[in-house]
């Protein structure tokens, strides 16, 4: 294996790339696929366009037996709601109008993360929640939950970010 930081932190050669102009959900294109033995994201996947695509692209840049690293927060990214869920109560048309312009959140929760993650062949090897709302706090909003939200349980709603590693088989 090549070495790619040396001892100052610096990057050796061109071993790491950063690709400005290539979302994750296309970045197998340029790059190639199945050559990479892990990839590692830190609050990154809550601004994802396409949940479904980007593991899809992460599957095709892994080698089998490949793993990934994510950390991802389930968060509002913005203070203007007055609870810390309302973000979850607009309709996904709405929520589309209101962020078209800017880089909001794609409001995906665990369960979203976990479906993808199992249809895209990875099998997680670790999860640990590393946020949590109160019952209070998802009780307290549920009622008013647009309908995707609705049918998920209080456990998975009080997610409000987590960390996972998965490999890809």
């Amino acid at each position: 294996m090549l070495p790619c930081i040396d001892p100052d932190g610096g990057v050796i050669g061109d071993s790491i790339r950063y690709l400005s102009d290539s979302p994750i959900e296309r970045a197998a294109e340029p790059i190639g696929g199945g050559g990479f033995d892990i990839i590692v994201s830190r609050s990154v996947l809550e601004h994802v366009y396409d949940l479904e695509e980007t593991y899809a692209s992460c599957r095709r840049l892994l080698s089998t037996g490949g793993l990934m690293i994510h950390k991802v927060d389930l968060t509002n990214h913005s203070d203007v709601e007055r609870h810390p869920l309302q973000f979850l109560t607009y309709s996904q048309l709405l929520w589309a109008f209101m962020s078209s312009n800017i880089s909001r959140i794609n409001r995906s929760r665990w369960p979203d993360h976990r479906a993808s993650l199992e249809r895209n062949r990875f099998v997680i090897e670790h999860f640990e929640v590393t946020g949590r709302y109160t019952r209070q706090q998802v009780q307290g909003i549920r009622a008013r939950l647009a309908s995707r939200f609705r049918t998920m349980s209080d456990d998975d709603l009080a997610i409000a970010g987590f960390f996972v590693v998965a490999r890809g088989v």
